[in-house]
């Protein structure tokens, strides 16, 4: 589950040990509507105090994500994309997991100039030949350039992706340690 609050944590996962939800008050003025794009979007949103607050199962938060955390993380990742050489417009295959790297993948993509294509998480009918079946012919439909699949998922993900010719397959850590542009 993912709640989008108002507040910025330097906790959590990207900046300390102790995590704390994000506060509900924001020193950013509310502008609703009128950007161009998400980029320009975030970009505004990152000069505030909101985020994501991403709490598991049972309601215990799990990890904190600023919007200027993304847009500093998203920046990163776009910039190895670069580094893959891939063409705008490119579409990158993305496990919709609900977590942080999902949406920062998803927002690399967007810095980068490549389409992200979120693809399902399994659910328990079929099992898994049905998933990795079902995820190749995503990937091939909209004829994927990168793949990329929280640990959990990677090794559907990989099976999936045998016989496909994309520049990457792996996890957000496996992606995270290739060169940047």
């Amino acid at each position: 589950m993912i709640e989008i609050c108002e507040g910025k944590s330097s906790t959590g996962r990207f900046g300390g040990t102790i995590m704390k939800p994000t506060p509900t008050e924001n020193k950013l003025k509310l502008q609703a509507g009128g950007f161009a794009t998400l980029v320009e979007a975030l970009e505004y949103a990152a000069q505030g105090d909101t985020g994501f607050n991403f709490y598991n199962g049972k309601g215990k938060l799990q990890d904190v994500l600023s919007y200027s955390q993304l847009k500093n993380k998203a920046q990163a990742i776009a910039g190895r994309f670069t580094a893959l050489g891939l063409e705008r417009g490119s579409r990158v295959a993305l496990i919709a997991d609900t977590d942080t790297d999902f949406i920062i993948y998803f927002f690399a993509c967007q810095y980068a100039g490549l389409v992200p294509v979120p693809l399902p998480t399994p659910n328990s009918l079929g099992g898994r030949h049905a998933y990795e079946a079902l995820l190749k012919r995503l990937m091939e439909s909209c004829r994927a350039g990168v793949a990329i699949a929280p640990k959990g998922f990677s090794e559907y993900l990989l099976e999936a992706a045998k016989g496909l010719t994309l520049r990457f397959v792996g996890t957000p850590d496996m992606f995270a340690a290739l060169p940047q542009d």
